[in-house]
């Protein structure tokens, strides 16, 4: 019922919105699972998205994104609950070819990533396997990601920038800079964008920032995306 207020509430300043839809790790990784997950939690994503269909909101399910990548890179980093880089551009790229599908024109920008190095990562997850000292005998193992550069050039001068037309708004898939999501995302749409996701919270809490700011007046964007990981969905998991 949010999603929607919000959608009509943008609609009606003539700001168009689309919600990327990120499935659970483990809907990804199903068959990795030694059980079954409880009806409820298995039935979500296909619950939401018929929601959201019958709303009327415009959607992108990252699911098929995020499959396709699996099968060269893991889409999500092995000891973290979040997407691996490769995940986050795939995903990227999908958002990229929905906007030009059915999005608003936006303003050029040329955007130029640039792989650097591989770095070590710990994922979130391994705080449910405090092996301390004792990791480099018995585990887990170190793994690591790759880093990016990104370069955006918009072609204007300091008094003639062209303005910002895609604001991002979501959690930390997108607000965190080892997933390099908000440039690959700039780079897919080839148009700069202001980046409004936070760490913690959840998908709503910035999303009701981001409307304040609206009200405090200002330039508004055309294209709002809304990255909301699909367990914030249901009454366990919100704030």
């Amino acid at each position: 019922d949010r999603i929607a207020q919000v959608e009509a509430t943008l609609r009606a300043r003539g700001i168009a919105l689309l919600v990327l839809a990120l499935p659970d790790k483990a809907d990804i990784y199903a068959d990795k699972l030694p059980r079954r997950r409880p009806a409820q939690v298995a039935q979500r994503h296909a619950s939401v998205l018929t929601d959201l269909s019958r709303w009327g909101v415009w959607t992108l399910d990252a699911s098929a994104a995020l499959r396709a990548t699996r099968r060269l890179f893991p889409s999500f980093q092995p000891d973290d609950t979040h997407w691996s880089p490769a995940g986050a551009r795939a995903v990227a790229t999908a958002v990229g070819e929905e906007v030009r599908r059915a999005g608003p024109s936006l303003s050029p920008a040329q955007v130029t990533t640039t792989l650097t190095e591989r770095v070590p990562h710990d994922g979130d997850l391994l705080a449910f396997v405090p092996t301390g000292a004792a990791r480099a005998w018995i585990g887990p193992a170190q793994h690591t990601r790759p880093t990016f550069t990104t370069q955006v050039e918009t072609g204007g001068g300091l008094f003639d920038a062209p303005p910002v037309d895609v604001a991002l708004v979501g959690t930390s898939y997108s607000a965190r800079a080892e997933w390099h999501f908000a440039d690959f995302l700039r780079g897919a749409l080839q148009a700069d964008l202001i980046d409004h996701a936070a760490v913690g919270g959840g998908p709503f809490a910035p999303m009701e920032a981001f409307l304040a700011g609206l009200d405090a007046g200002g330039p508004l964007p055309k294209l709002v995306i809304w990255e909301i990981p699909l367990r914030y969905t249901t009454q366990e998991n919100m704030p």
